[in-house]
């Protein structure tokens, strides 16, 4: 089933809450996963699969290994320029796709184009425009060793993946979208007696 991106991106929020984010980190990957849908990219499936494990196992997740590609790409993001200097390797991340959007605004923001390769797959992005030149990896959810750089002024790129005029949602398969709201109904207060007086219809 299509789902439009505000669907997308509003249910992916509440997932990422219901999963033990903060809403701050929350709200960020709701917009994550609506950029990768509007650039036709696995959005929802690998969110879904991210959060179930996340929420699954908690105490697992809490420590440094493996890291949380929502909560580095947030990191790198917030550090801005200095984050990055020229090259960083950041180990053991699982996901790794989930930190394009993030990369993506921090090479808007600094106006510098950014690299960001992993075994097999190698995505740039300079002036708006993603540039996949390997993608054989692209989905995986395995942990992996993600190098993050600065693209050198003047390099040639190719194969560039611009966003489609008009793109309004994605196709979602039915068990990842019913995966985002288990996870998202774990935000919703149970409600009781007292919260039920007054509703309905006045007299």
């Amino acid at each position: 089933m299509i789902y439009s991106l505000s669907e997308i991106d509003a249910t992916c929020k509440k997932a990422a809450r219901g999963s033990g984010l903060s809403w701050g980190y929350a709200e960020e990957a709701g917009k994550a996963a609506r950029w990768l849908a509007a650039h036709q990219l696995p959005s929802t499936e690998l969110l879904a699969a991210y959060l179930t494990e996340r929420q699954k196992n908690a105490e697992h997740y809490q420590g440094s290994n493996p890291k949380c590609p929502l909560l580095v790409g947030a990191s790198l993001c917030d550090a801005g320029y200095d984050g990055v200097e020229q090259s960083i390797k950041i180990n053991h991340v699982v996901y790794p796709l989930l930190l394009l959007p993030y990369l993506t605004q921090l090479s808007q923001a600094t106006s510098a184009g950014l690299n960001l390769h992993w075994l097999g797959t190698n995505i740039s992005c300079l002036e708006g425009v993603i540039y996949i030149q390997e993608n054989a990896s692209i989905a995986t959810s395995e942990l992996t060793e993600v190098s993050c750089s600065y693209l050198e002024s003047g390099v040639s790129l190719n194969k560039a993946l611009i966003q489609e005029k008009g793109v309004l949602g994605q196709s979602v398969e039915a068990s990842d979208w019913q995966a985002l709201e288990s996870l998202a109904h774990l935000t919703y207060v149970p409600a009781t007696e007292e919260s039920r007086r007054g509703a309905g219809p006045a007299d």
